[in-house]
């Protein structure tokens, strides 16, 4: 492993690191105390989702694009959402 950046954290942290070292979580949350159980709990659930990125921003505007034209159509497509106003159906995609 070459490291191309690397940030120190403090704070509450939890961590996982799958049983063949292929993937790695390392998790910094907020507040005054945690579980550390709950922390590798949740980092493991992270893992198991294999996430593109930490954050939205990381995510490339090719893949996000994509997303949210397959969540517009999933959407309009609902019949719940028949007849809905497009600035609502906008709104509803953008939250999920």
């Amino acid at each position: 492993m070459k490291p191309h950046r690397f940030v120190r954290l403090s704070g509450l942290l939890g961590d996982y690191v799958h049983h063949d070292g292929s993937q790695g979580v390392l998790l910094l949350v907020e507040g005054e105390k945690a579980e550390p159980q709950v922390l590798r709990d949740v980092c493991m659930h992270i893992a198991a989702l294999n996430p593109v990125s930490a954050t939205k921003d990381d995510v490339p505007a090719e893949t996000f694009a994509k997303e949210t034209d397959i969540a517009r159509e999933q959407t309009k497509n609902d019949p719940k959402n028949a007849n809905k106003p497009a600035n609502i159906i906008d709104k509803i995609v953008e939250g999920r």
